[in-house]
């Protein structure tokens, strides 16, 4: 009988042994972990503590056994376990990010990732022609998420970026590409350097070509042929994009503003304050007279920005990532 069920083993900085199951007919690698005693934890990961050695042992010795008489393959990795790398990284990268491992013991079982990758590149290739037993998803609690692999053949870790959720952003901007390393530091290093300045950019380019489309959109109009739900649609997407616009414009790390550009992030600012305050000012308004001026000038500090990361002259924009939002209609 050829085996089809695998249960690959590898060490983990936490002092215990991680048991994946794979292969077509997984289920019995799964049955052989449990018959040797491998405990499960709530996350569903098989971890053999490694602090009673005869104990461990006797798990591992267990486990020999019951993999002969199941036909499962026991395979000892080379590779530290990816959770471990994971949460490395994470701690490496500015602000606060927790680490999430999401496990495949089948090919088919990575389809539901790949199809939120951002990017196309090499992590998209790894995880559609290979099989990787795990994968990690790095979270800042504030909408990024990031896509953490590992290269089957060489061992090399990946990032990748994976798409804002749509009731968040309508994904616009060019694509973050994936950052390659082969150690915690070095891909800390270049998801910090790249992968997150060039996700930030994306992600305000796509808030302002959709605050763009909306003020077009409203712009022409004729009177009283725009739907209530509609408009009210829209100005909800302004609402959501114009707090990191303006914080944008307040950081002063692109061009200096004039009296008058200030005056106008000021106004904004101050009406939509108000206007959710309850305060008598109506956002419709602030959005219809002064919309379109915030995003003009927004656009011109970000496009500064860009530039001046590219030649060294100025540190890439790094606005906050999409903010959750509720009832958006993304379709006019």
């Amino acid at each position: 009988m050829t085996s089809v069920s695998t249960v690959t083993l590898h060490l983990s900085g936490q002092d215990t042994i991680v048991g994946l199951p794979g292969g077509d007919t997984y289920q019995w690698a799964e049955t052989v972990l449990a018959i040797a005693g491998f405990p499960q934890e709530d996350d569903g990961l098989h971890r053999l503590p490694l602090g009673d050695p005869n104990k461990a042992r006797a798990c591992l010795s267990s486990l020999q056994q019951a993999a002969s008489g199941l036909h499962v393959k026991v395979v000892t990795s080379p590779h530290r376990f990816l959770g471990d790398i994971a949460s490395g990284v994470a701690s490496h990268l500015p602000g606060a990010w927790e680490a999430t491992i999401e496990r495949f013991p089948q090919k088919t079982n990575q389809d539901g990732l790949t199809s939120w990758l951002w990017n196309t590149g090499p992590l998209l290739a790894t995880m559609t022609d290979y099989r990787v037993p795990c994968a990690a998803i790095l979270r800042d609690g504030a909408g990024t998420e990031l896509l953490l692999a590992q290269r089957p053949w060489d061992g090399q870790y990946l990032a990748g970026a994976l798409l804002p959720s749509p009731d968040h952003l309508n994904v616009t901007g060019p694509a973050p590409r994936c950052v390659a390393a082969r150690t915690i530091s070095g891909l800390a290093a270049r998801i910090g350097a790249s992968l997150l300045p060039e996700y930030e950019h994306a992600v305000l380019i796509s808030r302002l070509e959709e605050a763009e489309e909306d003020l077009c959109w409203v712009g022409n109009l004729e009177p009283g042929t725009g739907a209530d739900s509609d408009l009210n649609a829209a100005l909800d997407r302004f609402l959501m994009h114009a707090p990191p616009v303006i914080d944008l414009l307040r950081r002063g790390k692109g061009p200096s503003l004039s009296a008058g550009q200030t005056a106008l992030v000021d106004r904004v600012e101050a009406g939509l304050g108000a206007a959710a305050a309850g305060e008598g000012t109506d956002a419709m308004a602030v959005w219809l007279e002064d919309g379109a001026d915030l995003i003009e000038l927004a656009r011109i500090v970000a496009t500064t920005l860009a530039t001046g990361a590219r030649t060294g002259v100025s540190p890439a924009v790094t606005p906050p990532a999409p903010a959750a939002a509720t009832g958006v209609v993304r379709r006019r």
